[in-house]
């Protein structure tokens, strides 16, 4: 324990020399569960840091997480009526607000208007408001999405092929290419009324946008969402897609699909088969087209 907490603050302290694009930072962070050659030790270290500084110490003392990100790197809000806003100042355009039940991908970190000492703020991917901006205080680091240690392969994928495992108790995706991970993130999975189907299961439709509606007796309430972005149908309506309507991801928000930001959803339907035809906003897969493998469990 103590040799990892030697470890953390010497790493923090080389991060801070440093970092010369931002200003002082005199914001409390928690640094926790920094995973070490395979170990894993619960850590609190109290240190003048900010988010950012805590996301590189991470990288520094696991630098596998990086190899399945895309885009960026996942926090937590940390309290309410949290502005989102338009650019990386307060005078932009406010947005809407988060809440602590909310997670958002932190896509970019810049340097905006100084508040308490930091002008450091997060260009997002959302969920609601992707390429809006949130002032640094407000968001924390947490544990990063992580392939699981032990796969099957499921029937039917072919080496060099891609596949998506979603693991519906970590509402964590991880996508594969054959046997070697690639790309993990969090998602939002079917509420306990409506659960996410489990199986395995091959992509039949994808669309570029499509309007989901919904109601009784599939789902105890009403639903009307037109031009839901980058919808993959693998079993009957269930489908992976973008979201615009909510950023609780890693929760159970949905009427059964799984939900991914607009970040995440476009990168993978742009991997994912059946091939779709620049020209064409929608294919359906077939024996010369096959869709890719969805593979849904607990």
């Amino acid at each position: 324990m103590r040799r990892i907490l030697n470890i953390v603050l010497a790493a923090i302290g080389l991060i801070i020399i440093g970092i010369s694009s931002f200003s002082v930072i005199n914001l409390q962070r928690n640094v926790r569960a920094v995973s070490i050659g395979g170990e894993s030790d619960s850590i609190v270290a109290s240190r003048a840091v900010d988010a950012y500084q805590v996301q590189q110490v991470i990288d520094v003392v696991n630098s596998q997480k990086n190899l399945f990100k895309h885009l960026g790197w996942w926090g937590e809000i940390n309290a309410d009526s949290v502005p989102v806003m338009e650019g990386s100042t307060t005078q932009s355009k406010q947005l809407g607000q988060f809440s602590t039940i909310n997670r958002i991908k932190v896509l970019e970190e810049v340097a905006g208007e100084t508040i308490n000492g930091s002008n450091l703020w997060y260009k997002i991917d959302g969920g609601k408001y992707p390429g809006a901006y949130v002032f640094s205080q407000y968001v924390d680091v947490i544990a990063q999405p992580e392939p699981p240690n032990d796969f099957t392969i499921p029937d039917g994928v072919k080496e060099g092929e891609y596949w998506v495992d979603v693991n519906l108790t970590k509402k964590i995706l991880t996508l594969y290419l054959y046997d070697k991970p690639v790309f993990a993130t969090y998602v939002a999975i079917g509420r306990t009324t409506n659960p996410t189907v489990i199986g395995t299961y091959r992509i039949w439709w994808k669309l570029r946008k499509d309007r989901m509606v919904g109601g009784p007796p599939a789902v105890p309430y009403y639903y009307n969402l037109p031009n839901v972005p980058y919808v993959m149908y693998y079993h009957n309506g269930y489908g992976l897609h973008g979201t615009y309507w909510h950023d609780e991801f890693g929760s159970r928000k949905s009427a059964g699909c799984t939900n991914l930001t607009q970040g995440d959803a476009k990168y993978l339907f742009n991997i994912l088969d059946p091939v779709l035809p620049a020209d064409k906003n929608s294919v359906l897969s077939s024996a010369e087209n096959p869709g890719t493998v969805v593979y849904n469990h607990y």
